[in-house]
């Protein structure tokens, strides 16, 4: 279960790609009014008066309940022609009921997209390399307890 997660990072930090290609293909996908994807975390978070976002609520509280104990949960990509929908879909309304009409591998790709596309990483480019060496830790437990100090520097986006 908890190898799942471990490789969710691993997956995100490690595309081999640097910081700023992401930032700036991300940029590009301007923060429109009403977007999920693409939008400014801040943005977001200001617009909707939450925390969180709420498809990131929803889509973690699903795959916690359903889709951790499925092998390559964030492995195996969902059907691309069902997530550019549902990423549209999603970009005019976040509040869908996920556990009625998406799979866990589609919502996990989706939420894989989601934190691709922020115009801002969630983890700073001063947090990028050592989010990489979190990666590198010998065994699990200390990586796990390196991502904890990771996300105990990342900003208050509220």
């Amino acid at each position: 279960m908890g190898q799942s997660i471990l490789d969710f990072f691993r997956n995100l930090f490690g595309s081999g790609s640097s910081p700023e290609t992401q930032h700036t293909k991300a940029v590009r996908a301007a923060s429109v009014s009403g977007q999920v994807f693409g939008c400014e975390l801040r943005t977001l978070l200001t617009r909707t008066h939450r925390s969180v976002p709420l498809f990131v609520v929803n889509a973690c509280a699903y795959l916690r309940a359903r889709g951790l104990d499925k092998e390559g949960v964030f492995r195996i990509p969902g059907p691309s022609s069902k997530i550019a929908m549902w990423r549209s879909r999603l970009d005019g309304d976040e509040g869908y009921d996920l556990a009625e009409e998406m799979d866990w591998d589609l919502i996990a790709s989706l939420l894989k997209m989601y934190f691709r596309d922020m115009p801002t990483p969630l983890f700073s480019y001063e947090l990028y390399r050592p989010a990489l060496a979190a990666m590198d830790h010998p065994d699990d437990h200390s990586t796990v307890e390196a991502l904890v100090d990771l996300l105990n520097r990342v900003p208050d986006w509220s």
